[in-house]
């Protein structure tokens, strides 16, 4: 068990001003908890067999995150604030963090009061693979998004300077003698194809946003916390693609989006 009062992870400019450096942007994550446990017996509707796999469930709860625009003071973006929580929790609650470890019914009502919730289960003796996660659970409680156009574009294209060119990573060989090399395109479906993803069971609970957009560069959108829900997201056994997975989950929300604003 590992309990972590609050987790700051901070984006700093180092290239735009040599002698300065400036935060752009800053996750904090209060009242971290990780759990992890070996799953005793069977996962639920899985037959006993004779040398089953070793499993680790690993449970990881968070109380509250927010991802901060650090460049609002510097700048004319309007968004001082990206991800928060929708709705925040008292100070009753926030007490009784400091017994979590202590008290077992105090850490019970954290984990079912928690913003985020992320279960896994994983195969033990491997590397943590996507191909080793058995069961992924995730849950969101209701949460704000703010999104601005050219606060995107910008950070867009200060992180393309920070990743080295192609010239500078360097082109792969050529052919030898007369062989033939394979296109790019081609050899990323194969490894795909090689590397499928593989799960027992994918659950993404049912999630309600307030979403805040504000849109000038091609055309000129303002629209402030416009409630979004979208239904649970099931699947399983899941044998696919990273790109085939990634598409469904998209196809899903765009979904949720297009027919459930405002519900």
């Amino acid at each position: 068990k590992l309990f972590i009062t609050q987790l700051s992870l901070v984006v700093f400019d180092d290239l735009s001003h040599h002698k300065a450096s400036s935060e752009l942007l800053r996750l904090t994550l209060d009242h971290v908890f990780l759990q992890v446990a070996p799953v005793a017996g069977p996962l639920p509707g899985e037959e006993a067999v004779a040398t089953p796999l070793r499993l680790h469930a690993v449970e990881l709860y968070c109380g509250d995150l927010q991802l901060d625009n650090q460049l609002y003071s510097k700048s004319n973006f309007h968004f001082a604030v990206l991800v928060c929580q929708g709705e925040n929790a008292g100070p009753v609650q926030r007490a009784k963090v400091h017994s979590l470890l202590a008290s077992g019914r105090d850490l019970e009502e954290y984990k079912k009061d928690c913003f985020i919730k992320l279960c896994l289960t994983l195969s033990e003796g491997r590397s943590c693979r996507l191909d080793d996660i058995n069961e992924l659970r995730f849950e969101l409680k209701p949460a704000r998004f703010y999104v601005e156009d050219t606060f995107v574009y910008y950070i867009r294209t200060l992180f393309e300077t920070y990743l080295p060119s192609g010239d500078l990573a360097g082109c792969p060989a050529g052919p030898s003698g007369g062989e033939q090399v394979l296109p790019t395109q081609v050899r990323q479906h194969a490894r795909a194809l090689v590397n499928p993803v593989k799960l027992r069971k994918l659950v993404i609970q049912p999630v309600s946003l307030l979403v805040s957009i504000h849109a000038s560069l091609k055309l000129y959108i303002a629209s402030d916390h416009t409630p979004l829900s979208f239904s649970v997201f099931e699947r399983g056994p899941v044998f696919t693609t990273a790109r085939q997975l990634v598409h469904a989950l998209a196809m899903h929300y765009a979904s949720g989006a297009l027919f459930r604003a405002g519900e």
